[in-house]
């Protein structure tokens, strides 16, 4: 009994301690108020950390700064008379770092005489984006199960499904990859992801060149994008990257599947701060030793400088490098026949944007910019492993500026324009092939060199709201190709009406259009004839905030694509722009924002896109066809160090073409067989749940992450292509992920 009773005092006295020690932890919150639509500094803002009696006043550079923190999780707020208040959740604060968080607030277009403190959790876009657009913040895209990727995490947005199991690339309403748009630091980035070739299979890119840890947040628009943004026909993903350290050095080291990777942000003076992150894949490394033959290896670097000699004047210079090989030899599935791959890819793109505040209701945004891809690949059988070869170099230099003019408090407009300078090398070469069917590919030698060509764009907005309950946003682009000579206008139109306090409703419309891509061209010198793809977009929806932190929205959307370009074989050179297509659908979400510990989004869809070739012929089902699709993410948080996340995604299996059996044959020593219906078989369903238990550690001097992934929970076997053996006989489905427990630890310094 004794002995019970000394055990019994020692765990009361560890445990004491250990509270205690927790209770003198204490950090720091630091930031800065704007005014969302002016980017002007707020001064006089109130900022508190709810249920406690801590806080700060914003100064007249729109700063605050909150000492003596204790550690723990907690949701801040900020509220000033004439703008909408805004609170940010699930913030963690730990020991010896200064924790940053910025807010942009929108003005209250029709002011009252007194400030209503209530949480914010949900603020419309304040960049022409009315509908068909949302964001994601750091803290949603830190604890998402599965690997840690920027892009896997957008794939369940409503509206947007992924394209393979092995591939971080998004279909965008039934649209292709190519048409959607990444924006990095306001910089195009044309391939943001590892293992993406550029000669049309984008959708191989399997993980993103970006580490989570760096991104502020990312603004996705799905549809009805403005003006702002053209040259693709289906989406907009527009990434922030974290402002550096102004007050102290943070630093982190991480290992997971993801590989090995290093982050430290840090001020150099008082107007200069840096972060630089480098990443190295370990997925090679554990293939050797498992005594593969086939590696992969992947390294990306990220640097962002950031310069404030004023209140009036930003300049930040962003850089990202990424390269990446797959190399080796392998068996086909049924150990008939070895093939020989090798891809290399390299990319870089830099620039820097410099932010003029030049008047309390107008700013200026001027950014050059340059780009850099070059992809290689060899592939044949091992006896002749240069069969084809593939290179693609492309260069752009440009320079891009953005205007904005607050004329009073009901009308505002922008406009700017981007010219750019790009040039391409393009080679590829192919020995004779026979196609499964039995037909001839005849060996064929693409050698070309573009001069410099340009391409250009404008575009102009203009933003009224001239009543409490009415939005409109109009807009007009211009887009020039010099390579092509053509040039296409693009009117848009958006509004927002709201009903009553907690229902809006939305509409938008307008023409999308996108020139032929350069490895298109290049396949034929009468490829330059192609015109630009044209889309035209319907969408309508309702959002209604059914309390301060849950919300549902309702979309329709209607796309109508015209002038694709189509290859009427599968060994055709020229293409024609005589391709049509449509698809159409319903989205329903719900999002409950963090709150009581408890953070939750799911939503479905219901979609259908077709395609067709010439205006004669009947539609078939688009490769990226997902009928159904539903996607589920639970966060829950238990105390301020641990952290559970679930996630469960389902969707209708992709369509692919079979093989017509009954034409299976043998001649001339070889077997042969022709294809079915295009598109007329579907893979199994795809569904995966991934979940995951995090647990932060606090130390005097330093912290640390420690987590355990469970990957395909259900060990479902998700189909995503099948192959056959030699004489047809046989059919396999290609499985990539089974069940899998992942472990990963991230210190902080």
């Amino acid at each position: 009994m004794k002995k019970k009773l000394i055990w019994l005092y020692l765990i009361f006295v560890i445990h004491y301690a250990l509270s205690a020690q927790d209770s003198l932890k204490v950090g720091r919150i630091d930031g800065k108020i704007i005014d969302k639509e002016t980017q002007q500094a707020i001064s006089g803002a109130t900022i508190r950390i709810i249920n406690s009696k801590l806080g700060a006043i914003s100064d007249k550079t729109g700063n605050f700064s909150i000492k003596n923190v204790p550690i723990g999780r907690y949701s801040l707020s900020a509220s000033i008379l004439g703008y909408e208040g805004q609170t940010i959740s699930d913030f963690i604060v730990v020991t010896k770092r200064t924790n940053i968080l910025n807010f942009e607030l929108s003005p209250q277009i029709f002011k009252t005489d007194e400030i209503i403190v209530k949480p914010e959790f949900f603020q419309k876009e304040q960049n022409g984006n009315i509908i068909s657009s949302s964001t994601i913040g750091y803290n949603e895209l830190r604890i998402s199960p599965g690997m840690p990727d920027l892009f896997k995490r957008i794939q369940f947005m409503p509206g947007i499904s992924r394209s393979a199991e092995s591939s971080s690339a998004l279909i965008v309403r039934g649209g292709d990859p190519e048409e959607n748009l990444t924006l990095i630091e306001n910089i195009e980035v044309a391939s943001p992801f590892h293992f993406s070739s550029m000669n049309g299979n984008l959708v191989n890119g399997s993980t993103s060149i970006i580490e989570p840890k760096l991104v502020q947040d990312v603004s996705i628009s799905s549809g009805g994008f403005s003006a702002k943004y053209g040259d693709r026909l289906s989406s907009v993903s527009n990434i922030k990257i974290k402002e550096p350290e102004k007050n102290t050095l943070n630093a982190d080291l991480s290992l997971d599947l993801a590989g090995l990777s290093a982050f430290i942000s840090s001020p150099i003076s008082n107007e200069i701060s840096f972060t630089i992150a480098a990443r190295r894949g370990i997925l090679d490394l554990m293939l050797k030793m498992m005594d593969e033959k086939f590696t992969s290896r992947t390294y990306d670097f990220h640097t962002k400088i950031l310069y404030e000699p004023t209140n009036l004047h930003s300049i930040s210079f962003y850089a990202l490098y990424a390269q990446d090989q797959i190399k080796g030899s392998q068996n086909d599935d049924f150990g008939e026949e070895t093939t020989y791959s090798d891809l290399r890819k390299s990319q870089y793109s830099f620039g820097i944007n410099w932010k003029y505040l030049f008047a309390d209701n107008a700013y200026m945004i001027f950014t050059p910019y340059s780009n850099n891809t070059d992809w290689e690949m060899e592939h044949g059988k091992e006896y002749n492993k240069d069969a084809v070869i593939d290179k693609n170099l492309e260069k752009t230099n440009g320079l891009k500026t953005e205007f904005f003019y607050k004329y009073d408090e009901i009308s505002k407009i922008s406009f700017g324009f981007d010219i750019k300078s790009i040039s391409a090398d393009y080679f590829k070469k192919s020995d004779i092939d026979t196609m499964a069917n039995g037909d001839i590919v005849s060996a064929y030698l693409i050698d070309f060199s573009s001069p410099k060509t340009i391409k250009s764009s404008a575009f102009l907005e203009y933003h009224i709201s001239p009543f409490e309950w009415a939005k409109f946003n109009l807009g007009i682009r211009h887009d020039y190709f010099e390579y092509v000579n053509k040039s296409v206008f693009n009117p848009r139109l958006s509004a927002s009406f709201k009903i009553n306090e907690n229902l809006n409703l939305n509409l938008a419309s307008g023409l999308f259009t996108q020139f032929p891509q350069f490895y298109k061209i290049f396949m034929d010198q009468s490829n330059k004839a192609l015109k630009p793809a044209e889309s035209i977009h319907f969408i309508s929806g309702i959002d209604y905030l059914i309390n301060e932190i849950s919300q549902i929205k309702l979309e329709l959307f209607y796309k109508n694509f015209n002038k694709l370009a189509v290859q009427l074989a599968d060994s055709a050179k020229v293409l024609q722009s005589s391709g049509r297509g449509r698809a159409y659908g319903i989205e329903l979400s719900y999002i409950r924002q963090m709150s009581d510990n408890l953070y939750l989004l799911c939503n479905y869809t219901y979609s259908n896109s077709e395609r067709k070739d010439t205006i004669s012929d009947s539609f078939y089902k688009f490769k990226y066809d997902r009928p159904h699709s539903f996607n589920l993410m639970l966060t829950y948080k238990l105390g301020d160090w641990w952290e559970f996340g679930l996630t469960a995604a389902y969707s209708s299996g992709s369509p692919y073409t079979p093989m017509n059996l009954n034409t299976r044959r043998f001649e001339n020593g070889n077997w042969y067989c022709d294809k079915g219906k295009r598109n007329s078989e579907r893979l199994p369903d795809y569904f995966r749940i991934d979940c995951r238990a995090e647990r932060r550690f606090v130390f005097e001097e330093w912290n640390l992450r420690a987590y355990l992934d469970l990957w395909n929970l259900s060990n479902n076997k998700n189909i995503f292509e099948y192959t056959w053996n030699q004489d047809f006989s046989k059919k396999k489905g290609q499985v990539l992920f089974p069940f899998m427990p992942i472990i990963g630890i991230a210190a902080e310094i």
